[in-house]
């Protein structure tokens, strides 16, 4: 992945509940990416408080993702041949990409399980899933 993907995801993760919400302020080259954490930041505020492993969670948010993802991936190769790069490396790229993600966006929605299920355990928490919207 692009360095400056990587960034971009990084810089997201935090915010992505409200990029998602607030699409007219996000720059247009970022929507897909947003929505892509969107959908695995709301999936982890869904299931939460199911009786699945956090793993379990995650693994099927990746599934249900999925269109995200590849939505992202279309966004990555377009950017890509909007840049002048030849079909194959703009396929490179979006599969670069896609594969990274995949890596790293389990681990994501894993955290957000964890961290919901930690503060509605919390004596003094209310819906930690309401806090974050």
């Amino acid at each position: 992945m692009p360095p400056h993907l990587r960034l971009a995801l990084l810089a997201l993760v935090g915010t992505a509940p409200a990029l998602v919400h607030a699409q007219d302020t996000a720059p247009a080259q970022d929507l897909p990416l947003a929505a892509l954490l969107g959908c695995h930041f709301a999936y982890a505020q869904q299931h939460y408080r199911s009786t699945a492993s956090a793993t379990e969670i995650a693994v099927a948010a990746a599934s249900h993702c999925d269109p995200a993802l590849q939505a992202a991936g279309l966004d990555t190769y377009r950017r890509a041949l909007e840049a002048g790069l030849p079909s194959d490396g703009a396929e490179a790229s979006r599969q670069a990409m896609i594969e990274e993600l995949r890596g790293m966006l389990p681990g994501f929605t894993l955290d957000k399980v964890i961290q919901f299920r930690t503060a509605a355990d919390s004596p003094a928490s209310g819906d930690p899933a309401q806090a974050h919207e």
